[in-house]
């Protein structure tokens, strides 16, 4: 389906019943990044959705800001008629879910944020990742795009998932607006101001994450009013993909717990 608003458009899927979850993606990636998560339909309205700039949404030209991705979801939700809902973010999408968040907590349920940081304050990661990260997507291979997102052990032992989620990409045959979606990132810092966000947050990181460093996760949950941290063994950054059932069990017990006022907040980390 599309939806028209902010001056462009934008393309999401509704599937399933009960409790509403929108689900963010990250940098370059469209809603095939989520298809570990379709599952999750089963027991939640689930709402995916592409960023402006990948996938079937609009592509500008110019650069874009926090501000417009935050529009976007705003614009999305309402147009879908959400007044309330989960909100799951990876990577970039979750620096959108925490600034969404934070401008507009009373709509947000429980916040989920997944493999991300807090902008320009956080713990980069290396060179080479800043690299890949900058370069225009046409002048690099899909493996060497894709192959830092995932744990060396994933890489080494779980070709299948590998090829796989290459083929996912690969079959999606768009146009991505990366370098255009960068200025976001750059510009993105919600350091001082996430100990204001005084809804339920689950976090969840790939403790082999080399793109967005699984400290920044635990420096996010030390931030945090109301917050439990898991880290996920023999995971990259595409921990939804790489750890998908661990995951996807771990989503489902924070919404039915938040639901239930069970919610409690972990100050220790959990690893599983």
């Amino acid at each position: 389906m599309i939806a028209a608003l902010n001056g462009i458009e934008i393309y999401y899927e509704i599937s399933g019943n009960g409790e509403p979850l929108v689900l963010v993606e990250g940098l370059g990636y469209s809603s095939w990044m989520w298809e570990f998560q379709r599952s999750l339909s089963r027991h939640l309205k689930l709402v995916i959705y592409d960023n402006r700039g990948v996938g079937k949404s609009s592509k500008p030209e110019s650069a874009y800001t926090m501000n417009d991705f935050v529009n976007d979801l705003l614009g999305l939700v309402d147009h879908i008629g959400l007044d309330s809902f989960f909100l799951l973010g990876a990577s970039m999408g979750g620096m959108i879910a925490q600034e969404f968040s934070l401008r507009h907590a009373e709509r947000v349920k429980g916040l989920i944020l997944s493999s991300t940081n807090f902008g320009i304050r956080s713990k980069q990661p290396s060179v080479q990742i800043l690299k890949i990260l900058a370069t225009n997507p046409s002048e690099m291979s899909i493996y060497e795009r894709m192959s830092p997102a995932f744990s060396k052990q994933t890489l080494r032992s779980r070709r299948d998932l590998v090829e796989k989620v290459i083929h996912l990409r690969l079959a999606s045959n768009e146009r991505v607006m990366q370098l255009q979606q960068i200025g976001a990132v750059l510009n993105f810092d919600s350091y001082d101001r996430l100990k204001m966000l005084k809804i339920p947050v689950l976090i969840l990181t790939g403790e082999d994450d080399s793109v967005v460093s699984p400290e920044n996760s635990s420096l996010i949950h030390g931030l945090l009013a109301s917050s439990r941290l898991v880290k996920f063994r023999s995971a990259g950054h595409l921990v939804n993909i790489e750890r998908s059932d661990d995951y996807n069990g771990q989503i489902l017990t924070f919404i039915k717990q938040v639901s239930s006022g069970n919610f409690i907040p972990q100050k220790d980390e959990v690893v599983i």
